[in-house]
């Protein structure tokens, strides 16, 4: 969905808009309202864009997770390991090296802006040893 403010902000000081905006494109275009000289950007919620599905990686091996997703304005990330978020993964890439069999498990990355949330697919990683077997 797309949400409008029914303020802006030019120059540090605060415009009202009014509800007689005009769309400076039709829908599905870049989302901004031009009032005068003012142009007003509109948020758009987070859409995810891409999904990793089952990962079996080797112990020891590294693995790079990214969330693709887009949205206005800029998006937040914050990916969780089994229900608890990672401590300072807030980018859309979750590097993993140096693996372990404790790291096997679900990852899922959550994506906002001030329009929404999208939750990114989950990862499932299982970590494989030398000496498993399928």
């Amino acid at each position: 969905g797309v949400s409008v403010s029914s303020q802006a902000t030019r120059g540090g000081d605060v415009v009202d808009i009014g509800d007689s905006g005009v769309p400076s494109s039709s829908e599905g275009a870049p989302y901004s309202i031009r009032w005068g000289e003012t142009v007003v950007r509109i948020a758009e919620a987070p859409v995810v864009t891409n999904y990793h599905g089952k990962n079996d990686v080797m112990e020891g091996a590294s693995l790079v997770l990214m969330a693709t997703a887009r949205g206005v304005p800029q998006l937040d990330y914050q990916w969780v390991f089994n229900g608890m978020p990672i401590e300072g993964a807030k980018t859309k890439i979750l590097e993993l090296h140096n693996i372990q069999k404790a790291q096997a498990g679900t990852y899922t990355c959550f994506v906002e802006n001030i329009a929404g949330k999208a939750v990114w697919m989950e990862a499932f990683v299982n970590v494989r040893t030398k000496g498993d077997t399928d």
